[in-house]
C-alpha cells in the first residue's frame, strides 16, 4: 500500500509549506522507465507516479523489456503529466525538460528562476543570489553532464509512449506552469 506522500506524487498538493517551490522534471517517458527498472525500484516508483494502489509487485513487469512488451502504462505517465500541466495550484511549478537541464543555457534560466528572488516579509521582492553566483552555479552545474545511462531501442521506442513522448518534445526546454495553468516559457541565454 502506498505511503500519503507516494499518491500525492500523481497530481500537484493544494498547498506548500513557506518557502517551498516545485520543480518537475520530464522528458523521454522510455528512458524514465528503463532507469527505474535498471535501478531496480520500478515498482515502488509506478506507486507513485500513478496512484494506484491496486498495482501488484508479483504481477509487476520484472524488467525493461517485459514491461515495454505489455505496452501498458503502469506508471500512469500521461495522466501525471497532465494533472501537473492541467490542475490549477495555489503557485507556480517549474518544467525542466531533463535532456536539457544541464545545456548551460537552460542551467541558466533554471537558477534565474530559483535563486534570483524571493518575496520578502514587507513583500517586496529580494535577490537571493546575485547574477554572478548564478551564472557560476549555471556553469558548474552544466558541467556535470553524463551521457544517459539506461539506454532505449529504436524498436522500444516503437513499442509505447509514441504521442507522450511527442507531447513532451513539443513543450519548451524549460517554463513556468503558472497557477492558471498557462505555459510561460523561460527565456534561454547564455550571458
Amino acid at each position: 500500500m502506498p505511503s500519503a506522500m507516494s499518491t500525492v506524487l500523481c497530481r500537484p498538493p493544494s498547498q506548500l509549506g513557506p518557502g517551498t517551490g516545485v520543480v518537475y522534471l520530464f522528458g523521454d517517458p522510455l528512458a524514465c522507465v528503463a532507469s527505474h527498472f535498471r535501478r531496480h525500484h520500478a515498482y515502488h516508483q509506478a506507486l507513485k507516479t500513478s496512484g494506484n494502489p491496486q498495482l501488484d509487485e508479483a504481477t509487476f513487469a520484472k524488467d525493461f523489456q517485459e514491461y515495454v512488451t505489455r505496452g501498458e502504462d503502469l506508471f500512469g505517465l500521461q495522466q501525471h503529466l497532465h494533472n501537473w500541466l492541467q490542475v490549477p495550484t495555489a503557485y507556480d511549478v517549474l518544467f525542466v525538460r531533463y535532456s536539457n537541464m544541464f545545456d548551460q543555457d537552460v542551467a541558466l534560466a533554471m537558477f534565474q528562476y530559483l535563486c534570483g528572488s524571493s518575496a520578502s516579509n514587507n513583500g517586496t521582492q529580494q535577490a537571493l543570489k546575485s547574477n554572478q553566483e548564478i551564472q557560476d552555479m549555471a556553469v558548474a552545474f552544466a558541467a556535470q553532464k553524463k551521457q544517459r545511462a539506461s539506454q532505449v531501442t529504436a524498436e522500444q521506442r516503437q513499442a509505447m509512449y509514441i504521442e507522450l513522448a511527442a507531447e513532451m518534445e513539443a513543450l519548451p526546454a524549460v517554463f513556468i506552469r503558472q497557477k492558471d495553468c498557462s505555459i510561460v516559457p523561460l527565456a534561454l541565454t547564455v550571458q
